[in-house]
């Protein structure tokens, strides 16, 4: 089979529902604002995100077809992505009329509140000052009635590009092979389409959406809103993979990689004494490799991200082992203080 990222490059209609779904999860969205000099303005059609080979990737496939259709499809300044200085994340612009290709092309998207901007966005969407590009037919001629979103669930391959997507975007739990996407309720007409997608070919856990807790973002001042989310079965990800695959993200393509192998050859193996030859070995990794992540010593034991935690935990208590923050993770070292017996 053809990769996801390779159809993209091929065909303009592929390229175009997989930018929706792009759109959609992980660009910033050009709501209207008024400026300080008091002009309403809209904020640029964005795409930032840490993983260099993937925004290098979207770029260049998006650059292509700029050359291909001879429209202005990337920000005139965007030669290639930048990377900012403050948060170290890579980003380029898209023009209105990539959005305008965009939606011309699937007639809607799989999400209400996007489309509802999107179609904002182009109806003030000026060539020179005072000279609209679009009139009323050519905006009604966007209308979501006959999206071709609903070639998901006739297209088993676009439908496993979408999630190959997805995984490179916004699912979270990749790498500890408990992929889940999940995301504002804002979205929760999107999570539910998608869930119906990956229902529909047997990839999901369950057939409704999960509510997501975010009590604790709330407790700490964050004004979280309520979130929903859906799993993938971890024996999906083989077909999945064979469909679309690889991931542009190289870290995360290695953990989906994994899981597929793990998932394929998983032995029940339990009981005390393995238990303890497990938690030496990775007493053994850690010492070995003197920095690590839970992530990452997952690739020398064939064992889940949970149960691998589970045995530092006690390999820290036990004073073997220590951790530090470092972002969102800890980060795993040889502990200098007493050692006592596994």
């Amino acid at each position: 089979m053809v990769s996801i990222y390779k159809l993209m490059e091929e065909d303009w209609k592929t390229y175009c529902l997989m930018s929706g779904i792009i759109f959609i999860e992980e660009m910033n969205k050009p709501t209207g604002y008024i400026s300080k000099e008091g002009y309403y303005q809209h904020r640029s059609l964005r795409l930032k995100m840490n993983d260099k080979s993937t925004i290098d990737r979207l770029h260049r496939i998006t650059k292509n077809w700029q050359q291909k259709k001879n429209v202005q499809l990337l920000g005139k300044s965007f030669k290639v992505p930048r990377k900012e200085n403050y948060s170290g994340q890579y980003n380029f612009d898209f023009s209105p009329a990539w959005l305008f290709e965009v939606l011309n092309t699937t007639k809607g998207l799989p999400s209400k509140y996007t489309y509802n901007i999107a179609i904002k966005r182009l109806k003030n969407w000026r060539k020179t000052r005072g000279a609209k590009v679009l009139n009323q037919v050519q905006i009604k001629s966007l209308v979501k009635d006959s999206s071709c979103y609903k070639l998901l669930l006739k297209d088993k391959q676009l439908a496993a590009g979408a999630i190959v997507v997805s995984l490179d975007l916004e699912f979270r739990g990749v790498h500890s092979g408990n992929s889940s996407l999940c995301m504002s309720n804002t979205y929760k007409d999107f999570l539910e389409f998608m869930l119906k997608v990956a229902n529909y070919y047997g990839w999901s856990t369950t057939d409704y959406l999960k509510k997501v807790s975010v009590a604790y973002s709330r407790s700490r001042g964050i004004d979280a809103t309520d979130q929903s989310e859906f799993n993938l079965k971890i024996s999906s990800l083989k077909e999945i993979y064979e469909l679309a695959g690889p991931l542009l993200d190289k870290g995360k393509d290695k953990a989906i990689r994994h899981h597929i192998k793990r998932s394929s050859n998983y032995i029940n193996l339990g009981g005390k004494f393995r238990k303890k030859n497990t938690r030496t070995k990775i007493l053994k990794l850690v010492n070995k490799l003197e920095k690590t992540k839970t992530t990452e010593l997952q690739y020398y034991v064939n064992i889940g991200t949970d149960v691998i935690l589970d045995h530092l935990h006690i390999l820290e208590k036990k004073g073997y082992v220590k951790k530090e923050r470092q972002g969102k993770r800890y980060i795993w070292s040889p502990s200098n203080g007493n050692k006592p017996g596994l």
